[in-house]
């Protein structure tokens, strides 16, 4: 029998957890099987409290579980379980009802593409547990399963603190006909077996195979592969035969279920780390933009345009969101228009990356479909999700390839471009500097252009404001429009506010090399007031003003800027040579 993983959410920490109640009528009712029991018995291997007994983990023989309380759940520590369970048990205390945490990761599960679904229907003895109570809630229930795609769903009445109908049935529920939740899971492991699916290795340690006696360590993300299958390596594109397998085992632990596998292939061919190797016959695809599920985990809300740290399968690449579909109201289903996805929301929305990656949609297979955010400015753990599909115009897009190279214009102007970003607050002398800038490198014979921040805002950028959604795209936009400036060989200058890190970090990550300086124009907000002859952070401060930065929208200074330049200690031309000093131009 393969191993069969479940895990149990419980909708409140105080209820006996039913891992244990499991653990203790498991080893009662097993310990001499029948000979002739169609099933091999459960036997407890152990039961552990992980990371401050926020959930409970224990395998029984063939069975891997894990419980945990849904109002006390840490999703980064349970979202990766998902990927690896067979059968999710939801428990539903009759005293509770269907609370928002159980709702909530009623759908998280849907995401995770879990089909079975097994409700725990609680009782305590001071319940009045009838079948018409029962077959109430079963009524209530079903809907929901329905909806949202759960397409194996059974019903079982438990009393968790007497261990009724757990492993034996219970008098109290004579009116039940169906089995116990032990055997429930007993029929589901012996019907899990799964058709074998073409072969998917990821290497873990990179092999130089020139001398053709090296030996290569990889994960079996799936298939069964045999000596003599053709391989294709991607992303390289390059076909191999495995040579030689070594038998590998099984880590049964379900925070870290792998297989193991160390191969030989014929062929002298250099291996990297993370490359997949793909039963040549039934390929992967491979795209960098797709239509993907995220449930967000930062606090800080997910923004299109920001850029993210992108990992699947340790692919590790850049990725923005472009496009916000909808978000998903957790307690009706509800496909919600949004701007912005908020902590522990989930969200269907359009990605893109600055790498074509290897990948398969989360149905098809939850390793080479499953992927996570991380936040650029610290690379803390922002959210998590799977993909979709992969959007048809990155497949029908293609690079064009020119002649004429950015290296080529630079060299006919006889110039290094570059960009010099001026950010900071509103007042703060950012325009006066980047003019005199200018003014100062055109006289010196160089080819430039400014890019300042209200001038934008009257032609490409007229429709955005200036929430933080539009923010972060008015600072994509130009960002990108500085970078075809620097290919056609220019030194150019942007002055904008550009308060937050994030969208300046994601700026700079579209030049190459130093091609990108950020200049930080340092000047105390009570100086920038005093300059401000519009009455703007006036009228900011009486609140006639939205999503002014320094009054009632925050500014993030750069932690460490290529050139700080603090305007109360220089004049504009000292300014001006010390960023021209910087830039050796």
């Amino acid at each position: 029998m393969t191993n069969f993983n479940f895990i149990i959410c419980n909708n409140t920490a105080n209820e006996t957890p039913l891992l244990n109640r499991i653990a203790i009528d498991i080893n009662a009712s097993f310990d001499a099987p029948e000979k002739n029991s169609l099933y091999p018995p459960l036997s407890l291997e152990k039961i552990y409290p992980s990371s401050g007994s926020r959930y409970l983990q224990m395998i029984l023989g063939n069975f891997t579980a894990l419980e945990f309380s849904a109002d006390k759940y840490s999703v980064d520590e349970i979202v990766p379980q998902l990927m690896l369970a067979n059968c999710v048990i939801f428990v539903f205390n009759l005293h509770l009802g269907l609370n928002k945490e159980i709702l909530k990761w009623a759908r998280i599960n849907s995401m995770f593409d879990i089909k079975k679904v097994i409700w725990v229907i609680n009782q305590t003895p001071l319940n009045d547990f009838s079948e018409i109570n029962f077959e109430g809630i079963v009524k209530k229930l079903q809907p929901l399963s329905q909806e949202l795609g759960f397409s194996d769903t059974s019903f079982v009445p438990v009393c968790i603190s007497t261990g009724g109908n757990i492993a034996h049935c219970s008098p109290m529920t004579f009116w039940y006909k169906g089995e116990t939740l032990i055997e429930q899971l007993k029929i589901n492991a012996q019907h899990n077996k799964k058709a074998v699916k073409a072969t998917r290795i990821q290497v873990t340690q990179s092999a130089d195979l020139l001398q053709n006696k090296a030996t290569i360590e990889g994960r079996l993300i799936q298939g069964a592969p045999q000596v003599g299958d053709i391989l294709k390596i991607l992303p390289l594109g390059a076909n191999c035969t495995i040579k030689s397998i070594k038998p590998y085992a099984v880590n049964k632990e379900m925070s870290s279920y792998s297989k193991k596998i160390i191969f030989s292939i014929n062929e002298s061919i250099q291996l990297t780390a993370g490359d997949i190797l793909a039963q040549a016959n039934s390929l992967p695809e491979m795209a960098d933009q797709f239509e993907v599920n995220v449930l967000w985990l930062q606090d800080a809300p997910l923004i299109p345009g920001r850029q993210y740290k992108f990992n699947l399968c340790n692919q590790e690449v850049n990725a923005t969101v472009n496009k916000i579909k909808y978000r998903i109201n957790d307690e009706t289903g509800e496909k919600l228009a949004c701007q912005e996805i908020n902590k522990n929301l989930i969200a269907t929305v359009n990605l893109s990356l600055d790498q074509t990656i290897v990948f398969e949609p989360y149905k098809d297979n939850h390793f080479l479909g499953f992927f996570t955010l991380l936040n650029n400015k610290n690379t803390n753990f922002a959210g998590v999700g799977t993909v979709n599909h992969l959007l048809r115009r990155s497949k029908n897009i293609h690079w064009q390839e020119i002649q004429v190279t950015p290296q080529t214009r630079a060299a006919s102007m006889h110039q290094t471009p570059k960009c010099i970003w001026m950010t900071g607050l509103s007042g703060s002398g950012k325009s006066t500097i980047a003019n005199a800038l200018e003014k100062s490198l055109h006289f010196s014979g160089l080819h430039t252009f400014l890019l300042d921040g209200d001038n934008i805002r009257h032609g490409l950028n007229r429709d955005l404001g200036f929430t933080e959604v539009d923010r972060a795209e008015n600072i994509r936009r130009v960002a990108e429009v500085a970078k075809l400036m620097v290919e056609a060989g220019l030194v150019v200058i942007v002055s904008f506010i550009s308060p937050f890190r994030s969208d300046r970090e994601m700026a700079r990550q579209r030049f190459q090399n130093d091609g990108f300086i950020e200049a930080f124009i340092d000047t105390p907000i009570d100086e920038c007031e005093r300059r401000d002859t519009k009455g703007l952070y006036a009228k900011a401060r009486m609140g006639e003003i939205q999503n002014f930065t320094g009054i009632n929208s925050p500014y993030e200074p750069p932690s460490a800027p290529d050139i700080h330049i603090r305007t109360l200690e220089l004049s504009i031309e000292d300014a001006v040579l010390k960023i021209r000093q910087h830039l050796k131009l």
